[in-house]
């Protein structure tokens, strides 16, 4: 009898059934390495040949874009955002003084 296993693609755009075993009961491997590419590549942007930069991805409200600047060294976010979130956050400190 074959396992037979029901996964959603981590863009959600389709749902694949993957056999887990051959016949020979070893495990079955089926990469997309197409798909793999673009979900690593959807937060960097390239700067030169496999040098890759991460991307702020900060979403716009409304808009549904994202924001395309570079991060700051270390952090998951671009200057304007991390010093946004670092205002809001000392604003809310300071109200519940």
């Amino acid at each position: 009898m074959e396992n037979i296993h029901t996964m959603q693609t981590r863009s959600k755009s389709k749902v694949e059934r993957i056999s887990l075993e051959n016949n020979d009961g070893r495990y079955k491997v089926d990469i997309d390495f197409d798909e793999a590419s673009r979900m690593w590549r959807e937060n960097k942007k390239q700067v030169s040949s496999g040098v890759f930069v991460y991307l702020c991805g900060y979403v716009f409200p409304g808009k549904n874009k994202k924001c395309t600047n570079r991060c700051m060294n270390g952090l998951d976010m671009c200057y304007i955002h991390r010093y946004k979130r670092l205002r809001n956050s000392d604003s809310s400190s300071s109200d519940s003084d």
